[in-house]
């Protein structure tokens, strides 16, 4: 196989540069060598500087410093990479990472055409006899390496009008003038042809999806080096009519939660684009055309009454680890379930209601219950605080549910009702598996008034129990209700919780890298132990593994997505900054 791993290095290290000239000027015109049934292309504008900016990056040159990574290029298959690296430089005379910059001055292309089933990545030369010259040393090494093993050359030369092609079992590659391409179908490398050629056949250029994705972008792009794609979302929906996705409904409830405003918007919308930016940090947006009318009335409680719905202020207590804040009107959505779900999820809800409204003495779970609650819910995770007698070996982090209240002061008394009910239910299992049981208690704290259940350990209680992540608590105060998984949380919000505030966007999730390093930090050797026991690895390997995943997280400093609709799109924004703080001076070796 070292023949194949040869030239794969050889065509995608030196044959990746390819061009496409400025965004703005020939992204059309490129656009006509993927024909008119193409339904996703993606395009690296300027590759030259995404790749100087990812080698010089400082998350790179950590990562080829982590000790692991040092020890695997010490390694027989490091060592194998390295040869094999180092026969292809010898061969075209320069590193491949210069070779890499030289030839991708002016971008890539690729395309994915279902009806073909094919995938065409094109490049396009800044120098042809360069490129020639390079996709001669690839074939001949293959050749060469071939005749030592004692098997044939695994490929077939031939030429289609003035391009040359040479045909392996599972793919294909061509060049034509200075443009180079590797298909899994020569369809679509003949396609790509005879337009550069001729221009004779549709593309996806004269596409109505294409223009409008394509117009859209070039009024969204930070920067002309950003990696950018467009989608036929109708197409897509065609070929794939039995998805309930494309379709606008979901069986999963707390997906229809989340992201139910979403599939309004992939059921009406006919395109999709998006483009990725990385300088020190990393960004990513998606987005889509939007009409007003497209956000269904089942779905008002998503979007909220006339596209208004902004999510709450975000809560950051002490040791805030991450938080996820929407607008959301769970008593609408409730309510709505029979329009947003197929009947086996209906069924499966409708037990559910029957159940809980039991647990609520009788109050309709849906209509007074969560019906009870105003629009804007947030859930929060912290770092959790543990008693020093009664420590888990595996420390979760500590998370709640704040919401707002209609009518406070009539709902407070059947909601904890409710929440002692629960907990006595709660009692009944942890008593059959012999596990400590749960006391509750009930406080006012200034202008709180918080129920929480503290579990009652006994002499002898067994050592490290999950258990000891939870005090399970429910608070109010004012209109704003607490439902937390410990008390110490739960305290400390109530504190934090004042007049209602509004983020700008529809959803925010936010996630603290520094934080969440840490809890993982202290879970060490439980992932450690899980990493043995799922991946059969030795403890030497798993602590390798984790110990990468550490360094990774270390790097994060934030990660944020914002969601949010207007009258004329829908945009899904995710930020990942990293901490270069956490990073070690100077270059990968």
């Amino acid at each position: 196989m070292l023949h194949r791993t040869i030239c794969m290095l050889v065509v995608v290290g030196s044959c990746w540069g390819t061009c496409l000239s400025a965004f703005a000027q020939q992204g059309e015109q490129v656009a006509k060598i993927f024909p008119d049934s193409t339904v996703a292309i993606l395009a690296i504008q300027r590759p030259k500087d995404l790749i100087t900016e990812i080698e010089n990056h400082f998350v790179t040159q950590s990562v080829m410093k982590l000790p692991e990574v040092k020890k695997f290029f010490r390694s027989p298959q490091g060592a194998i990479i390295k040869f094999a690296k180092g026969i292809v430089e010898t061969q075209i005379g320069e590193s491949l990472w210069d070779n890499l910059k030289t030839n991708t001055e002016k971008g890539i292309w690729l395309g994915f055409d279902p009806e073909r089933n094919g995938v065409l990545v094109a490049f396009q030369s800044s120098d042809e006899a360069k490129l020639k010259r390079i996709a001669g040393i690839a074939l001949t090494m293959v050749g060469q390496q071939a005749e030592r093993d004692g098997k044939p050359i695994p490929y077939k030369k031939s030429n289609y009008r003035d391009a040359i092609a040479a045909k392996f079992d599972d793919f294909l590659i061509a060049r034509y003038e200075d443009w180079f391409f590797l298909t899994n179908k020569p369809d679509m490398a003949k396609f790509a042809v005879d337009n550069l050629m001729d221009s004779s056949q549709p593309s996806a250029a004269d596409q109505v999806w294409f223009r409008t994705a394509y117009d859209q972008l070039q009024t969204s792009l930070p920067s002309p080096s950003c990696v950018w794609g467009a989608v036929n979302l109708e197409q897509i929906k065609k070929l794939s009519k039995n998805d309930l996705a494309f379709n606008g409904q979901t069986e999963n409830p707390g997906v229809e939660l989340i992201f139910g405003g979403i599939l309004d918007v992939v059921k009406n919308a006919s395109t999709a684009n998006f483009h990725l930016h990385l300088d020190q940090d990393l960004s990513i947006q998606v987005n889509t055309p939007f009409q007003p009318d497209w956000a269904s009335e089942n779905r008002e409680f998503f979007f909220g009454q006339n596209l208004t719905g902004l999510a709450p202020k975000a809560i950051k207590p002490d040791h805030w680890i991450a938080s996820l804040t929407s607008y959301r009107d769970i008593g609408e959505w409730w309510l709505a379930k029979e329009d947003l779900y197929p009947e086996n999820v209906i069924a499966q809800l409708a037990q559910t209601d029957s159940q809980l409204s039991t647990i609520f003495s009788g109050l309709d779970f849906g209509e007074d219950v969560l019906g009870s609650f105003q629009p804007g819910v947030q859930i929060i995770a912290t770092q959790n605080r543990f008693d020093d007698k009664y420590i888990p070996d595996l420390k979760l982090p500590a998370f709640a549910l704040v919401g707002r209240l209609k009518e406070s002061d009539s709902i407070q008394r059947r909601m904890r009702i409710a929440f002692q009910s629960v907990i006595g239910f709660a009692n009944i299992n942890l008593g059959m598996n012999g596990q400590p049981q749960l006391e509750v208690e009930t406080e006012k704290r200034d202008e709180s008034r918080i129920s929480s259940a503290q579990y009652f350990y006994e002499e002898g209680t067994e050592e490290g129990l999950v258990l000891f992540n939870f005090s399970p608590t429910i608070a109010f105060k004012g209109d704003h209700l607490i439902i937390s998984s410990t008390r110490d949380l739960a305290i400390e919000l109530a504190d934090l919780v004042g007049q209602p505030k509004t983020e700008d966007s529809n959803t925010e999730l936010q996630i603290d890298g520094k934080m969440l390093h840490q809890v993982l930090q202290a879970n060490l050797e439980s992932l450690v132990a899980q990493n043995m026991l799922e991946e059969g690895n030795s403890r030497d390997e798993a602590e390798n593994a984790i110990e990468i995943l550490l360094s990774a997280v270390n790097l994060l400093k934030e990660l944020k997505l914002d969601f949010d609709v207007n009258d004329d799109q829908m945009q899904m924004a995710v930020k990942v900054r990293f901490d270069s703080a956490n990073s070690k001076s100077g270059n990968a070796k």
